[in-house]
């Protein structure tokens, strides 16, 4: 009997699912698609009738959790903040999201130790390169509107300390990750949060 579209959908998911945790265990280049089919306990013909091979499966997880930071960071993004206040939330609201969709946090883990360098990214490059534009640009004018309020420090580069700024949080991600997170990423990565852009970006 042929599948309806929402059963269809629902093993789509679950192929999704599966592979994040086979790649997770196994890391991207020595996982196969008959492990996901067994870990997902399907058919490897039932795979192929979703993903053309595992790079396609790769690229879907990545959209769907590019989507599902975008869409949280935009609802933080709507409040009515002041800017500094806006940029702490919402860096402090992606931790308490890899902490709470255990996904997500899945899946950065496996972006920043267990991805192999592959030609993943060859195909989806101009994706990730525009959510990290967006990104950077998001931050930098937060930064630009603090310093035209006064709140931030006039002789700051909003678009150099956007990087930096990326670079930092990428560093507390990566410990986080590396030692299986040894500490609440949403309460001593917000504190961490704090104290760099208090010192670095705040007048007096």
């Amino acid at each position: 009997m042929r599948k309806t579209a929402k059963e269809a959908m629902k093993t789509r998911e679950c192929i999704l699912q599966h592979a994040l945790k086979v790649f997770g265990k196994q890391g991207f280049a020595a996982t196969k698609l008959t492990d996901v089919a067994k870990e997902a306990g399907i058919t490897r013909g039932a795979i192929y009738h979703h993903f053309n091979n595992k790079i396609d499966l790769f690229h879907e997880l990545a959209e769907k959790y590019r989507t599902k930071i975008t869409n949280h960071l935009e609802q933080i993004y709507g409040k009515n903040l002041a800017p500094i206040s806006k940029l702490k939330k919402l860096l402090k609201g992606y931790f308490e999201l890899l902490e709470t969709d255990e996904g997500l946090g899945e899946f950065e883990k496996l972006h920043l130790l267990k991805l192999e360098i592959t030609n993943l990214y060859d195909t989806d490059c101009k994706k990730v390169q525009s959510f990290f534009q967006n990104n950077l640009q998001l931050i930098s004018k937060l930064i630009q509107e603090g310093i035209n309020n006064g709140d931030v420090k006039k002789d700051i580069n909003p678009e150099e300390f956007a990087w930096f700024l990326f670079a930092y949080v990428g560093g507390i991600l990566r410990l986080w990750t590396f030692f299986d997170r040894p500490f609440i990423l949403s309460e001593k990565g917000s504190k961490y949060i704090d104290m760099f852009l208090d010192e670095q970006l705040l007048v007096g």
